[in-house]
């Protein structure tokens, strides 16, 4: 089973949204206290843009940091960054990096650490754009001394926008990639890539739905090597010239790549938060889906949680815990404990206040619970988590960005790090950490990881007209 679900994006601004809200607010003196201590903190700087947009950990303190580093001001420039840390009990050091460079933009999106040491990366190749640019998915393995060892890339068949989301390892060092691939003549579909410990493309598997809006989001595996895919598909609408609504569809493989089964949850639309995961406790094994959707009758969005079986995808339970709420909620990540209850991160908006959110139900869909966080600058409250994990003990580390002033012209959003932990659930205490920021502080976390020694997040910060570092930080 897998203790950590976590969804980061390459892009470290925050959403639009905040914008609107961020104009109606005013600037707090300083941000709330900082229970949750810092230990220690590294950055990777080049002369221009850097940042970290994924992390893990491994065995002896080894904490992994993947993102993208520009050579100069020009973005066709940035390589995809890796950067093997160790942590000593009291400081990170760096052990080493490498750096993937093929002439055009190359980013981190995941990575993932096999039995072995060998580090897997999974990332975009290429300027991603929607129209008139092409981008490839690209998987890479180093060596554990960081020695690149291949690099498979998949282009699909229409040579234009194909990029990832999620990244897992089968016991045996295998990668399994999802994501979003164009198509010919069926816009954007769900891809799904099984690469094999040598870097050979064991198989490729393509989903097109009714229209042409489908996207894979996250995937997962179970003890027997079958492959759980999820995301969302636009179908389509009842009426001439209205665009249908999206549904969370989710696709089972068998190891080799057979379709097992295909599952459209009708419950209503999903967003970027569906997350899945496998869960197997006393011999009820089940996947778990994280999405949101919004209530029969209702305007409002809210985050649901749904467990399938894995034999045939049919429905163990479900539940929507604020459904009646008159508030919109997003879950912008998701995390699965060891008992198989679920956690989601994201954030939620209530009469032009915008906080950080988590939600959560028991391993049987139970005892739901809720919590928002402010910003500790903002009167409005604006923040947002974006990532979250779960530790073995049941702890929930989640972490993401809070508004920081009032943009001046040509400039992004003010922002700065937010970091939460809570040992135990219901999550119902403050704020933990809220980074150093200031009305001239541009940088957000983008992903978190709990090892052997230490909590991380990682992300990206600029102060003023300065280039942007990629930085990690230890609790």
């Amino acid at each position: 089973m897998h203790s950590s679900r976590v969804r980061a994006s390459a892009c470290w601004r925050l959403p639009l949204a905040l914008l609107a809200v961020a104009l109606c607010g005013a600037v707090a003196p300083a941000a709330q206290a900082a229970p949750l201590p810092l230990v220690s903190s590294t950055s990777y700087a080049t002369a221009a843009d850097d940042g970290y947009t994924c992390v893990t950990t491994g065995r002896g303190g080894a904490v992994y940091a993947a993102g993208y580093a520009q050579k100069d001001d020009a973005l066709s420039s940035s390589d995809l960054l890796l950067v093997k840390y160790v942590d000593d009990g009291k400081v990170l050091t760096e052990a080493w990096h490498a750096t993937v460079e093929s002439g055009q933009p190359v980013t981190a999106v995941r990575v993932a650490v096999d039995a072995s040491g060998n580090v897997i990366v999974a990332g975009n190749d290429g300027p991603f754009a929607f129209h008139g640019a092409s981008s490839d998915i690209v998987v890479v393995k180093f060596s554990p001394a960081g020695e690149e060892l291949w690099r498979s890339t998949y282009d699909g068949p229409a040579h234009k926008l194909d990029y990832v989301k999620d990244l897992e390892l089968d016991g045996e060092g295998n990668a399994f990639v999802c994501g979003a691939s164009t198509g010919v003549g069926t816009g954007r579909d769900y891809v799904t890539i099984e690469v094999t410990a040598s870097g050979e493309r064991a198989w490729a598997r393509r989903y097109a739905g009714p229209t042409t809006y489908d996207e894979a989001r996250s995937l997962t595996l179970d003890p027997e090597g079958n492959v759980y895919v999820t995301g969302s598909s636009r179908y389509r609408a009842s009426s001439a010239g209205r665009q249908g609504p999206l549904r969370a569809v989710t696709i089972s493989y068998s190891p080799t790549g057979r379709r097992r089964w295909t599952l459209v949850d009708k419950r209503g639309r999903t967003t970027s938060g569906s997350a899945i995961d496998y869960c197997g406790v006393q011999g009820a094994g089940g996947i778990v889906l994280t999405g949101v959707t919004t209530p029969v009758g209702q305007s409002y969005e809210h985050t649901y949680f749904a467990k399938y079986r894995t034999a045939d995808g049919g429905l163990l339970w479900s539940r929507t815990p604020n459904s009646g709420a008159k508030w919109s909620e997003w879950s912008l990540a998701a995390a699965l404990d060891g008992s198989g209850a679920p956690v989601a991160a994201g954030y939620r908006i209530a009469r032009g206040d915008m906080r950080g959110w988590l939600t959560g139900v028991s391993e049987v869909g139970r005892d739901a619970w809720q919590s928002a966080y402010a910003s500790g600058f903002q009167s409005a409250g604006i923040a947002e988590l974006d990532a979250v994990t779960v530790a073995a003990d049941g702890g929930v580390l989640a972490a993401g960005s809070v508004v920081t002033g009032i943009p001046l012209p040509g400039k992004q959003l003010p922002s700065t790090f937010l970091v939460r932990y809570s040992p135990d659930r219901p999550v119902t205490a403050p704020l933990d950490y809220v980074g150093a920021g200031s009305a001239t502080t541009y940088g957000a976390c983008n992903d978190v990881a709990i090892g052997d020694r230490g909590m991380y997040a990682v992300g990206v910060s600029a102060e003023g007209d300065d280039d942007s570092d990629a930085v990690l930080l230890k609790f």
